[in-house]
């Protein structure tokens, strides 16, 4: 009897989350969660955490575990902002297909958080990807997304060990990885539980793509900034060499 009943329950369940998928995600990105959900790679989602320009964000539950859901929106996003970002022939395969171009984004930015993570980068562990949705391990606990450094009340007092896992990662990044963020900021960066991470990878390119210099030089002089503002002596040839020379 007791069996039966779970498995009442788990039906119900499941109906539930069907709905909510329905009402909530347009058909294809329904079919893409229904698809990770039957990996065993996520059981539910809870609730939205963030809205960006191109995608929005979930937190949701694998198992014990809380997961980063994030969806890029399908009928909304600018493929043309991201043209910079993209080698000419392999923008002229997707091009002309809206969704073809969103799906390639997509793949683009697990395998760039996959990559990064497997040469000990400092990033949310990718989980899995099918399309349009990315999901990851969240940076937080108890089901909350924890802020970037921007809005984190935390970051000044740790501006020091910040910089340092900065530069740590910086080097891991650009020596190990052989990649470069592409649009590091404050706005792009989590310091939870006194360890730094870099997010929002979609863009990342590798160091030998003809725009990788001057993308880099963008991040460091953003970064620098931003860390002056906090009250760190530095500079941006000074953050170069302590990326360069870390050991």
């Amino acid at each position: 009897m007791q069996e039966l009943i779970e498995q009442y329950q788990k039906q119900e369940k499941n109906k539930t989350r069907r709905k909510i998928f329905k009402e909530v995600f347009d058909d294809r990105t329904e079919k893409n969660l229904r698809t990770i959900e039957r990996r065993g790679n996520l059981d539910y989602i809870i609730g939205p955490i963030a809205k960006g320009k191109e995608a929005n964000l979930f937190v949701g539950k694998k198992g014990n575990q809380y997961v980063a859901v994030k969806i890029y929106r399908i009928e909304t996003t600018n493929f043309h902002n991201r043209r910079d970002y993209i080698d000419d022939d392999v923008l002229g395969k997707i091009a002309k297909n809206p969704i073809k171009r969103i799906y390639a984004w997509c793949e683009r930015e697990y395998f760039n958080l996959k990559y990064s993570y497997d040469n000990k980068v400092s990033v949310p562990k990718p989980i899995d990807q099918e399309n349009n949705v990315i999901i990851m391990k969240l940076i937080g606990e108890t089901g909350n997304h924890y802020p970037t450094l921007k809005y984190s009340k935390d970051t000044k007092k740790n501006i020091n060990e910040i910089y340092k896992q900065y530069i740590r990662n910086m080097h891991k990044l650009i020596y190990k990885a052989k990649m470069v963020h592409a649009d590091l900021s404050e706005y792009n960066m989590i310091f939870f539980k006194n360890k730094l991470y870099f997010i929002d990878m979609g863009q990342s390119v590798g160091i030998k793509y003809q725009k990788a210099k001057e993308f880099l030089e963008r991040d460091i002089k953003i970064i620098t900034k931003f860390f002056k503002a906090n009250g760190l002596k530095t500079n941006e040839q000074k953050t170069k060499e302590d990326i360069k020379t870390y050991k």
